[in-house]
């Protein structure tokens, strides 16, 4: 498995900033870049190895599945991946699962992210591909709801930089059409100071049920994921 590092990188800029001359600088960043491989790979990254793997599900026979990505616009993260190697996410990181069942029976998860690959493994306890396949025809209609109060004059601010992080679902079901749907996290909340009129309406949708089954799946796996190069 990648070794997220946890590097406050604004911070660690500063204080080198702070500390160093732009020479020393400079040749500090040559010996890091020559010492270690490095790459950056962005939301087309993820997009490509996702329409990859879903299409060698589909050549398969397995036509019901689905595919799911976390992320918060702006985030990045960094990791160690193996032989000196580090990669990083260029803008926002994607954090992406397909959940599918195998010919033999078997409900399998599979990570993907900016970085590459994981090896797929079995859901465990947990399975939200039960759930997605029994109310399969729910979750393609369902709509989530923006966040909405009683006076919309005080109402909390809905851009984007204060409320960044988003749930993208795709469900693929046999010869029909893909369904997808994007929502907001922030839409799932509600204020005290300014409670949200459609949050009962949103916390009782089967979307947010099954969100609810990944969370619970990727803990559970959390350190049985390991990236396919190593």
């Amino acid at each position: 498995m990648g070794v997220r590092l946890a590097v406050d990188v604004c911070s660690i800029i500063n204080h080198i900033i702070k500390n160093l001359t732009m020479k020393k600088i400079t040749c500090i960043l040559l010996l890091l870049i020559g010492s270690m491989g490095f790459s950056q790979n962005d939301k087309a990254k993820v997009e490509s190895l996702l329409n990859q793997f879903t299409t060698e599900l589909t050549e398969r026979g397995i036509t019901n599945f689905f595919t799911t990505k976390r992320y918060c616009l702006g985030t990045t993260e960094m990791f160690r991946i193996g032989n000196n190697q580090i990669c990083t996410s260029e803008g926002t990181y994607y954090e992406s699962y397909v959940v599918w069942q195998e010919p033999e029976g078997d409900t399998m998860i599979k990570k993907i992210d900016n970085c590459g690959l994981f090896r797929a493994v079995s859901v465990g306890a947990t399975n939200p591909l039960s759930f997605y396949l029994t109310n399969l025809s729910t979750l393609q209609k369902e709509e989530v709801k923006l966040y909405k109060v009683s006076n919309p004059g005080n109402r909390p601010t809905q851009r984007t930089q204060v409320h960044p992080c988003r749930r993208d679902f795709s469900f693929f079901a046999d010869a029909e059409d893909t369904v997808q749907m994007t929502y907001r996290l922030y839409d799932m909340t509600n204020g005290s100071s300014q409670p949200n009129l459609n949050y009962e309406y949103n916390k009782n949708l089967k979307i947010t049920m099954l969100d609810a089954m990944m969370d619970e799946t990727i803990e559970a796996n959390e350190n049985r994921f390991r990236r396919e190069i190593e």
